[in-house]
């Protein structure tokens, strides 16, 4: 039996499941909604930096590191996935613990950089620095990859805003997958808790950049192929997109203090997304009733913040689980490569 799954969501997160499922379950009859153009979604603009930033997304990261070593040999640079290496600095000694914690036994090469080292690399070095070896998923290029291989299977892509979940139960969907990232509270209608972090980035043409640099969570330069993708991800609580004259001096000032030779280079293009920002991510199953009584189950997978690509497989690796749970509990059997 193929069940009608419906995927709120045409992004990182929406597309990773929909895929993981499908890798899995290829009878699945799965139709992904999106209520604007995907150059218009926050998926679009980043580079896709994997790290791990909070003790509860060790396990997802885990997973998705393993996924996307196994893209990049497989893919490379072709789909937007590269093996980067590149430094943290920071002056606050506990950042850099937290980010020992939870990244030193996921990412390769890690170590603490020496005030020597620190000097010779930048111009205004901070108290501490580390290196290590990880991923980039250039969003423009990866997410149209998920998309391409979700409709290998048959998967539907469709430019559609629903207002409500239970909008879709009544329209024949068995399930229904929650990744509208900002918008995840909104279509559930049981959660406010959702709020933009605003991030604000430019290509550079910088053909020589080969290593990411971060101050903090502040500042971050981070090479494609010919170009870097430099700006900032910590702007929370704002809604405008638009790039202010205010916005490009303070975020290009603070990029020209970490690395002083881009500013001899080109800006190609910016960039403005929000974040899907929430306290925690809401990954969990909810059996619920359509608006004319059909008993329908959801399963939330929204509320990554900045973290969307670097939690991408994990999260969805735990909707395949909750989603294998219902069909056992169904006893539904579905020709599946379990």
């Amino acid at each position: 039996m193929a069940l009608n799954i419906a995927i709120i969501g045409q992004g990182v997160s929406g597309s990773s499941t929909a895929l993981s499922i499908l890798e899995i379950h290829p009878s699945m009859k799965i139709t992904l909604f999106a209520d604007r153009p995907f150059e218009d979604t926050c998926s679009f603009g980043p580079a896709g930096h994997f790290e791990v930033m909070e003790a509860e997304h060790k396990k997802w990261g885990l997973i998705s590191f393993e996924r996307f070593a196994k893209l990049e040999r497989e893919y490379g640079s072709k789909i937007g996935v590269k093996y980067v290496s590149g430094f943290v600095q920071s002056d606050n000694a506990t950042f850099m613990e937290k980010m020992e914690d939870f990244n030193a036994d996921i990412v390769h090469n890690y170590r603490k950089m020496s005030s020597r080292e620190m000097k010779h690399i930048f111009t205004e070095p901070l108290k501490y620095g580390i290196h290590y070896s990880t991923y980039s998923t250039q969003g423009r290029l990866y997410v149209p990859w998920l998309k391409s291989e979700c409709e290998k299977y048959g998967a539907k892509f469709i430019r559609r805003e629903i207002h409500c979940i239970e909008e879709l139960a009544d329209e024949g969907f068995d399930i229904v997958i929650n990744c509208a990232g900002l918008h995840g509270g909104k279509v559930a209608k049981d959660d406010n808790e959702m709020s933009p972090l605003r991030g604000i980035a430019f290509e550079i043409d910088a053909p020589g950049f080969k290593h990411f640099s971060f101050s903090e969570l502040e500042t971050f330069v981070i090479p494609l192929d010919n170009t870097v993708l430099a700006g900032t991800v910590r702007q929370p609580g704002r809604f405008d997109r638009t790039i202010t004259e205010e916005d490009r001096r303070e975020v290009l000032h603070r990029i020209y203090k970490l690395h002083p030779t881009l500013k001899s280079h080109k800006i190609l293009q910016e960039w403005c997304g929000l974040r899907p920002c929430r306290d925690s991510v809401r990954l969990e199953r909810q059996s619920r009733q359509s608006i004319k009584g059909k008993p329908f189950e959801v399963l939330h997978n929204y509320g990554h913040g900045s973290n969307g690509f670097t939690l991408s497989w994990g999260c969805a690796q735990e909707v395949l689980g909750l989603l294998n749970q219902i069909l056992f509990e169904s006893h539904i059997d579905t020709p599946s490569k379990l």
